[in-house]
């Protein structure tokens, strides 16, 4: 079954939530409980917010994100952000900047020494961190995916 195949038959399933192609949301407990078929993940861990599957033996990798995590909606919109970011994007600083003013329309018109004010005052260093390491992250799942590609698996 193909990579389209496959989404077009989970989007059926109302306990999983496609995302984009290669983002997908779903209670922790219907995976590891064996609920949704199709979906088997070993040693999974109900508290992580992420995992990711590598879908059959093609290049595509799959990150699922926990909706039953505590942090769900807070990290849901920072991988939707990121997702959509070009590599070039991913590893400029400035992107942080552009997330921030996107999401917390309020401070839409801030400069990037604004924010970096507001993160320090309000003590948002997490925040960033996060961000930071998510790009890190979708950069190297990239990465490995492009590779397999050319080496055709």
């Amino acid at each position: 079954m193909k990579i389209n195949q496959l989404i077009k038959s989970i989007q059926e399933n109302q306990n999983i939530e496609v995302v984009y192609k290669n983002l997908w949301s779903v209670n922790f407990d219907y995976l590891k409980n064996g609920w949704i078929k199709g979906i088997t993940i070993d040693n999974l861990n109900e508290n992580d917010y992420l995992t990711v599957i590598r879908y059959a033996n093609s290049c595509y990798t799959i990150v699922i994100l926990n909706k039953n995590h505590k942090n769900y909606k807070r990290i849901l919109p920072v991988f939707k952000f990121i997702m959509k970011l070009r590599i070039k994007d991913l590893k400029s600083r400035t992107s942080f900047y552009r997330y921030f003013r996107f999401y917390f329309k309020k401070y839409e018109n801030y400069s990037n020494k604004q924010i970096d004010y507001l993160l320090k005052s309000y003590d948002l260093s997490k925040a960033k961190d996060f961000y930071d390491q998510t790009c890190l992250f979708e950069i190297q799942r990239r990465k490995e995916e492009r590779l397999r590609r050319k080496q055709g698996r």
